[in-house]
């Protein structure tokens, strides 16, 4: 739940930052995938990777706390489903 701070401007494939971008492990970069649930109702694709991001886990990133707070306030903290998307 960060503020979107300090984490430079673009991501592993030189894509610009966006509201919604995922890291992943670094096996998963290029994956496509939709959440169950998601009220915003997008597809994500892991375009980045991060040193606390390993294993089975994926990190949505937010320009700020807020958008973040309130996108897992309608998730809830409940394990989630994906679906991989070809």
């Amino acid at each position: 739940m960060g503020g979107g701070e300090g984490f430079g401007e673009s991501m592993a494939n030189v894509q610009t930052i966006y509201e919604g971008g995922e890291l992943c492990a670094p096996g998963y970069v290029g994956q496509r995938f939709t959440i169950w649930g998601d009220p915003d109702g997008r597809t994500y694709t892991c375009a980045d990777m991060g040193d606390g991001v390993a294993d089975e886990h994926w990190d949505i990133f937010f320009r700020n706390s807020d958008s973040g707070w309130a996108w897992w306030v309608q998730m809830g903290s409940n394990i989630v489903t994906i679906e991989i998307v070809h």
